[in-house]
């Protein structure tokens, strides 16, 4: 029955990255989850970011294709390796920027 604990469906965010490794830090800029490198140092220091399920407290944890990274209330965000060809960068990728 929805709305019963348990039911929530979770958006996954696939993101594209041009080289492997990446570093945790970097990933949450390029997701578009953290606009700065501090502000994932906080999130990263304060426990909210998990991956592949497990609490992580290292920005400088390096992170493959296949890892899975969530962050709370900022959403789940897949690491895929490169892009294909026939698909469009996302916006956080061509340059917008967060409104002032």
């Amino acid at each position: 029955m929805p709305g019963q604990p348990g039911d929530e469906t979770i958006s996954v965010k696939e993101v594209y990255i041009r080289q492997e490794p990446i570093q945790l830090g970097q990933f949450l800029k390029l997701a578009g989850a953290v606009y700065t490198g501090g502000e994932a140092k906080e999130l990263i220091q304060a426990g909210l970011v998990t991956i592949n399920g497990e609490t992580e407290t290292r920005r400088s944890r390096q992170l493959q294709a296949g890892d899975l990274v969530a962050v709370q209330n900022r959403g789940c965000f897949k690491l895929v390796g490169n892009r294909p060809a026939n698909t469009r960068p996302a916006e956080r990728e061509r340059g917008t920027r967060r409104p002032s």
